[in-house]
């Protein structure tokens, strides 16, 4: 008898670098990993603490939610827990979670909750009604914006999504600065092929520089309390701003706690998030960004920093006394270390980056790919990074 039939496992949906961290947390306590992707080449199926692969249905299509629930019939994964790694993925969690709960644990909250933290407007109110400093933020009503609409808006401004990942994936990118009223609407027009004019929200943009990135305070919560907290910032992304991470690092950080703790409160949320925080260097506040009610790409780093939110979503599910970590190692850096090398070094050319700051990251101690014993999605990942650059 394997070990699939003697404990409870997890079944994990996306099979990225964010899963493969997860994959491995969990898999190193002898808990069982299923990957489900809707591509055949997430790098996580590669890791060996992933037992099987199934390639998916589209997360959003009508055929996904079936999927599953025959999934989990013929392999018999009756209360194991489902660990999503997307935004769509917690979506279509949330609407389906009664059906879905027939078989397993859902980690994803309700979908009253997730209409709050989605949708970006509803954010920014709940957040404007506790008192928490908001990003000045107009929704359009017309293609056209004139001057007197602005209402005081400062330029530079950002054309951004009201939900981000569906804006991304419709858009192409997550923001587009604008400079002035004219490539405002030039923007305005470009989009309006492709997205509803209800999906879309013009922000005032926080000054930002080389040192001055995103924050991300991460939780754990029930019923609204928070348990557990890890805080880490980016250190280089790409694109350079709004992008991606590819190298980020531990930080402490007092006031975000008490401001994550307010919001947080208020929703009710139970399990983990990412909460986005930027600092405005012009009124010395942290203003929200955004909620993603999910694990976030660098999970991993958290984990090697004594904060290992896989493991403390799996034995909440599963109703295993635990104690939560009070305290958490600081300045440690995470890279993947094959598009932080490619995208440091076109930034290096282009003087986009310092030399001398890159170096002092040259070592981190926490990659997201190569890892003794498990070396095996480093190699896959770099045979099929055209593949991946063209998927994503």
């Amino acid at each position: 008898m394997n070990n699939t039939d003697t404990k409870r496992g997890v079944l994990i949906i996306d099979g990225h670098i964010q899963a493969l961290a997860l994959t491995r947390s969990l898999g190193e306590k002898g808990i069982p990993v299923f990957i489900v992707d809707r591509n055949k080449h997430g790098v996580a199926r590669y890791s060996k603490y992933c037992s099987k692969f199934f390639k998916c249905p589209d997360y959003l299509s009508p055929e996904f939610v079936p999927f599953l629930m025959k999934l989990g019939e013929v392999e018999n994964l009756n209360n194991w827990l489902i660990l999503p790694c997307d935004d769509h993925i917690v979506k279509t969690l949330s609407e389906h979670k009664k059906t879905l709960q027939e078989i397993y644990k859902i980690a994803t909250v309700d979908e009253r909750v997730l209409k709050n933290i989605i949708n970006k407007r509803n954010l920014f109110d709940i957040a404007s009604s506790i008192g928490l400093p908001v990003i000045k933020t107009i929704y359009p009503d017309d293609w056209v914006v004139h001057s007197q609409m602005l209402n005081s808006l400062r330029f530079p401004l950002l054309v951004k999504g009201i939900e981000g990942q569906t804006f991304y994936k419709k858009a192409q990118r997550k923001a587009f600065k604008v400079l002035d009223i004219n490539e405002l609407n030039q923007v305005l027009v470009n989009l309006s092929d492709a997205l509803k004019l209800d999906e879309i929200m013009i922000q005032e943009m926080i000054p930002l520089s080389i040192d001055t990135k995103v924050i991300s305070f991460t939780s754990f919560s029930v019923e609204g309390e928070i348990k557990a907290y890890w805080i880490g910032q980016k250190i280089r992304e790409h694109p350079i701003y709004f992008g991606t991470a590819t190298c980020s690092m531990s930080i402490h950080n007092e006031e975000l706690p008490l401001l994550a703790k307010s919001i947080l409160s208020s929703l009710a949320y139970d399990g983990v998030c990412e909460i986005e925080f930027l600092l405005d260097s012009r009124d010395g506040k942290y203003y929200i960004i955004e909620i993603n009610p999910r694990t976030w790409l660098w999970v991993g780093l958290a984990k090697a920093c004594g904060v290992d939110y896989a493991n403390l979503l799996y034995n909440h599910a599963n109703e295993i006394e635990q104690s939560y970590p009070n305290n958490y190692s600081e300045n440690v850096y995470w890279k993947n270390e094959i598009t932080d090398f490619i995208f440091s070094m076109m930034g290096i050319m282009q003087r986009k980056i310092s030399f001398s700051k890159y170096l002092k990251t040259r070592k981190s101690k926490v990659k997201a790919l190569s890892v003794k014993g498990d070396k095996k999605p480093f190699w896959a990942y770099l045979f099929l990074l055209p593949y991946i650059f063209f998927k994503r």
